[in-house]
């Protein structure tokens, strides 16, 4: 497929031309192939071994062309048959019966049809049918003149692979179908300005034969592909992968060695239904479902946006130089789920050992991908690289309602939030005459919240927001919200809604913090069996807890059994989002922060009840509608694209980045998106790694976010021996100045773009950035340990200048 961009003479293709590929020095046999193909599928085989098609070699070479093209309004569908279509007997059937096979010797010369009669005898086995001759039964066609003159008389007669199977199959009898799949795949233009093309799979339309199961499909893999040169001219540009807040990998960037894979990172990160639960590595969620890929030489990008079947998608990107000469990235869709059921271990040679377990269906899905075309020259330059990405996209979201601007006054120069997460109710465990018991043990009351709002406020902090956790049902982890009951330990409710007025007076808002999927497994008044979700190949639940550092795995409770959590299925989140919203009152507070909704998201692979994680997605989305149309403002932490909707704050937005060797630089691709739609901030500073008060200014103000603490009134070496011991550094007194210095010297930088939107960001040295605001401020930021110097710009090492 080719795309003529009428603005420019632009041509973007699915794949390199035939010259292009001949003369491609790295990709041997199959990788060519591959660039040769639109659609690349993997499926299990009759035998449950993994198989891989490529529609070039399986479908529309010139010797099978196997697909056909129809037009629908506004593009055109292409349906692929990929798959070995042949038996070893070719079209030739073993049974047929007596009136199909007259019916096509009548359509031979007299000659062809007394030769093809002649192989076939009146069958024993099925009545009615006539049987292959039983020696040409176990024969193969490569080795038989028989068969094969019978196969060209047969096909000259118009009888088809089709064919075959469909009287193999009235035959009753056993016979090795070839495997294939019959794929749909919709190109259609799109866009308001028809800047764009989606090209779609509707699931449901997706036809499996011959046994072989359908697991995954990578589409267009090579849609927008750039080569490493043109003529003896290298290119230049990068791709753009949603990896945190966004990585860019250059063009022909060397990084081909074989240890280095492509990036590849799963939409939202991957199903808790299906992960290991061995974790080798910390990684950033992908919050995004996009990627990009743009030529500088031509200011011409491709921007790519998973519309349909995101949280199924993987995320793939590569340089060029390690499979073939050609830059690229897609996305791979997982239309089937499978486990490997074992009996223990994670080895290889445990995985060998164990069965596999594969789903019967295909989910019931649409895939879609919509590419938009975006000419950096045009509108001075407004949609050119990274930044024109993001510009087009805002303004799409923003059209589309799934983005609302900030009504605060852009040249006010408001104070910008300042976030803290306040840890009220905690779970330690006690005894009494012998008896171990748990009790709430309170790190922050609500008075004492109040008192640390007044000193923030004293220290020159007005716009407050307050994330109140461990507030109900037991603290921090709390019981299902079927109940809610405010803990008489921190106040009670007359002490909550008095916080509620001290944050109102000092300029600030409170937030209570609700876990809605991650269930506790302490939690008293929840059916674990019922409500959790489950595996598929074991039935068991999903039961997760904290990462244990001597064996790896995210399943350990480190000595306490609150940190164990189950994962609820999405079938029972509606009832516990509706008992949450009819308890609650506005009385106690301004908002509710979503602890887990816009962070996690599970499939339920309950046999009798399943549900994947595109509808999980779905069952999601309706619940934080629910939220959104509440009387309540909304918190989301983590920020996955499908609860931007709901947001009015986003906590623990990604600001970092997996450090894959393959990438080359990071930058604030999710920040530029939101900025002057949704206040945000980053992880609590003072909260896992060591604490840089520069680092962390610098941070802040280049993606333009505000700080962020947690805090407990009391000492929090009182939580030494509880589940929350992690929290080691979170006493308010000992971080109060810094807060207010750190909070002071961002303040000063990001009041002046409060509400505005970022409209440029730029590399302008290794560790040198200048992001640019729609109001015309722009922000300097050297975090290197030089003065960077570059005409009128001057910018002290480690410091930042705004103009």
């Amino acid at each position: 497929v080719a795309i003529y961009d009428k603005r420019n003479g632009q041509v973007t293709r699915s794949n390199p031309t035939e010259e292009e590929i001949q003369y491609d020095t790295v990709a041997n046999g199959v990788n060519q192939n591959w660039l040769r193909s639109q659609l690349i599928v993997d499926f299990f085989d009759n035998n449950r071994k993994l198989n891989t098609f490529d529609s070039y070699s399986y479908s529309t070479n010139s010797e099978l062309k196997q697909f056909e093209i129809k037009n629908i309004p506004n593009g055109v569908r292409v349906l692929y048959t990929i798959g070995d279509m042949s038996s070893p007997t070719g079209v030739v059937p073993i049974f047929i019966s007596k009136e199909r096979l007259e019916e096509y010797m009548g359509k031979m010369s007299d000659e062809e049809a007394k030769y093809v009669k002649g192989r076939f005898r009146e069958s024993e086995k099925v009545e009615g049918f006539y049987e292959l001759m039983e020696k040409l039964q176990t024969a193969q066609i490569a080795k038989s003149s028989q068969l094969r003159k019978t196969d060209e008389y047969l096909r000259s007669a118009g009888y088809t692979e089709e064919d075959y199977i469909k009287d193999m199959e009235s035959s009753g009898q056993d016979f090795n179908a070839p495997i294939s799949f019959t794929i749909p795949l919709d190109y259609v233009i799109a866009g308001e300005k028809m800047d764009a093309i989606e090209a779609s799979i509707v699931a449901k339309d997706i036809v499996e034969n011959g046994g072989g199961q359908l697991m995954e499909i990578r589409m267009l893999r090579y849609m927008g592909a750039t080569k490493d040169l043109i003529g003896e001219k290298a290119t230049h540009g990068y791709i753009l992968v949603p990896n945190g807040s966004g990585s860019l990998i250059k063009f022909n960037n060397g990084k081909t060695n074989s240890t280095v894979g492509d990036y590849s990172a799963y939409v939202y990160g991957q199903d808790p239904t299906v992960a290991e639960n061995t974790v080798t590595e910390n990684l950033e969620i992908v919050r995004l479902p996009l990627w990009g890929i743009y030529n500088s030489d031509t200011k011409y990008g491709v921007f790519a946006t998973i519309e349909n079947g995101e949280s199924i998608a993987q995320i793939w990107a590569s340089p060029s130089g390690r499979l073939n000469s050609y830059n690229y990235a897609y996305a791979a869709f997982a239309v089937r789920g499978f486990e490997y059921l074992k009996s223990q271990g994670n080895t290889d040679s445990a995985k060998s050992a164990a069965m596999t377990v594969i789903e019967p269906k295909i989910y019931d899905t649409e895939i879609k991908v919509r590419y938009t075309f975006l000419d950096g020259t045009q509108e001075n330059g407004k949609y050119d690289g990274y930044s024109g990405m993001a510009n087009y996209f805002r303004e799409r979201l923003a059209s589309e309602g799934i983005l609302k601007k900030q009504t605060t006054n852009i040249n006010s120069n408001l104070n910008i939030p300042f976030y803290y997460d306040v840890i009220g109710g905690v779970k330690k465990t006690d005894s009494f005459i012998g008896i171990q018991y748990r009790k709430v043990m309170a790190m922050t009351t609500f008075d004492e919240a109040g008192t640390i709002s007044d000193e923030l406020k004293d220290a020159g902090i007005f716009n407050q927001v307050m994330n109140f956790q461990g507030w109900f049902n037991g603290g921090y982890y709390h019981d299902v919200p079927s109940k809610v009951k405010i803990l008489s330990k921190l106040g009670g409710k007359n002490d909550m809604k008095t916080l509620k007025k001290t944050l109102s007076e000092n300029g600030g808002k409170l937030y209570a913090d609700v876990a809605l999927q991650k269930v506790t497994y302490i939690s008293k008044r929840y059916n674990e069996n019922a409500e959790t979700s489950k595996y598929y190949a074991s039935a068991y639940t999903v039961t997760l807890g904290l990462n244990d550092p001597s064996t790896l795995r995210n399943t350990s409770s480190l000595g306490y059994r609150e940190n164990i959590y189950n994962i609820l299925s999405p079938r029972f989140l509606g009832r516990y989002t509706d008992s949450f919203l009819k308890k609650i009152s506005a009385n106690y507070m301004d908002g509710i922060s979503l602890r887990d909704l816009g962070d996690t998201l599970s499939s339920d692979k309950k046999r009798k009840n399943f549900i994947n994680r595109d509808e999980a997605e779905e069952v999601v989305k309706a619940n934080l509608k629910k939220i959104d149309d509440s009387a309540y403002q909304v918190m989301i932490s983590g920020g996955n694209f499908y609860s931007l909707f709901a947001a009015d704050d986003i906590i623990n937005a990604p600001d970092n980045q997996s450090d894959f060797y393959i990438l080359d630089n990071q930058v604030p691709f999710y920040q530029m998106l939101i900025h002057g739609y949704a206040n945000y901030t980053g992880e609590a500073l003072n909260i896992g790694a060591s604490f840089d008060f520069t680092d962390a200014k610098l941070k802040c103000i280049e993606y333009g976010e505000a700080p962020h603490f947690t805090f407990t009134y009391k000492d929090a070496n009182l939580m030494k021996y509880t589940g929350l011991n992690r929290f080691s550094s979170t006493t308010f007194s000992t971080w109060k100045d810094t807060a207010a210095k750190l909070y002071s010297e961002v303040n000063e930088c990001l009041n002046k773009v409060t509400g505005c939107e970022i409209v440029k960001h730029e590399i302008l040295a290794d560790g040198v950035t200048r992001t640019t605001y729609d109001n015309g401020v722009q922000i300097i930021v050297n975090t290197t340990t030089s003065q960077y110097v570059s005409g009128d710009i001057v910018v002290e090492a480690r410091d930042v200048l705004v103009k």
